[in-house]
């Protein structure tokens, strides 16, 4: 009775102006939940734990990102078992000034997959003629909207960021029922949305009903 092994993603929003860039990492992990009443085979069920969040100060250059992203990746493999091959990707937000950014981080050969994300305003997910992912804003929101409906997201215990995480959400929420508002940061809230997209692309497992989310966050949607 084998579970498959622990999956990371991360997901990196860069800064857009007087924004914050942040940098969340989530775990996919598997549990056993008794067995299939028809095929008997065991049921194993994917949830997806936020590690990290990492807000960095406005204005730090784009050079930095590299070695940050160096010293994330060895906290990896620091706690990947022992004869075991790290299973990660990290998904860039490639919007913007964010294209010289991800060939930035390819050339630093830091060992993990490096998918570039184009957020766009459009209707419907994508691709570029180069391969890259474009995806509209609103499904990035959505899928992690489903993800906490479904209860297949939650927090480490030692989140310090939980409080700045909430704040966005509940802007972000305030922001669809008054249009006159304008939320004041995003940025850990996007992060976290880029690493759950992934996520939930590498397992579909994680959102198996794909039901229909409602048109906006709600508190009692937590993350605990």
């Amino acid at each position: 009775m084998m579970s498959p092994a622990s999956s990371w993603h991360l997901g990196l929003d860069l800064a857009q102006r007087r924004d914050f860039t942040a940098l969340a990492t989530l775990t996919c992990e598997w549990s056993i939940d008794g067995r299939d009443p028809v095929t008997w085979e065991w049921n194993r069920i994917p949830r997806l734990i936020l590690r990290d969040l990492e807000r960095f100060p406005v204005g730090t250059e784009y050079l930095f990102y590299p070695e940050a992203l160096e010293e994330r990746i060895r906290e990896i493999d620091a706690l990947t078992p022992p004869y075991t091959k790290r299973d990660a990707v990290l998904t860039v937000d490639a919007s913007g000034p964010g294209g010289p950014v991800v060939e930035e981080l390819r050339r630093a050969n830091l060992g993990i997959e490096t998918k570039p994300l184009i957020i766009t305003g459009g209707q419907e997910p994508g691709a570029t003629a180069g391969g890259w992912s474009t995806v509209p804003r609103k499904v990035l929101l959505t899928n992690l909207i489903l993800l906490i409906d479904h209860k297949k997201l939650v927090t480490h215990s030692a989140l310090k960021e939980w409080p700045i995480l909430l704040e966005e959400m509940l802007d972000l929420n305030a922001s669809t029922t008054q249009p006159n508002k304008t939320t004041a940061h995003d940025d850990m809230v996007m992060a976290l949305a880029i690493g759950a997209w992934q996520a939930t692309r590498r397992h579909p497992e994680l959102l198996p009903q794909r039901q229909a989310a409602r048109s906006r966050w709600s508190p009692t949607g937590s993350l605990f």
